[in-house]
């Protein structure tokens, strides 16, 4: 996988450097898994928008630039 226009992490030190997450499928993903999980006391609908907008602020410019950079560890 390409990296993609929008990235929700960097590849992981044990996955290939093409093995991007797009934030996209990110969002939708957690917001699934949190509808499921606040639909059990009746806020699947709460549940499903607080997970699409987990990591909203990583469309940011400057995050996604920060993602570009590799880590430097001391």
């Amino acid at each position: 996988m390409t990296r993609p226009e929008f990235a929700a992490h960097t590849p992981s030190d044990d996955r290939p450097d093409d093995d991007w997450h797009g934030l996209k499928e990110h969002l939708e993903s957690v917001a699934k898994a949190a509808q499921t999980m606040a639909g059990k006391f009746q806020a699947d609908r709460l549940g499903y928008y607080a997970g699409l907008w987990h990591d909203l602020g990583k469309y940011n410019p400057k995050f996604q630039e920060f993602l570009q950079k590799p880590m430097k560890l001391s």
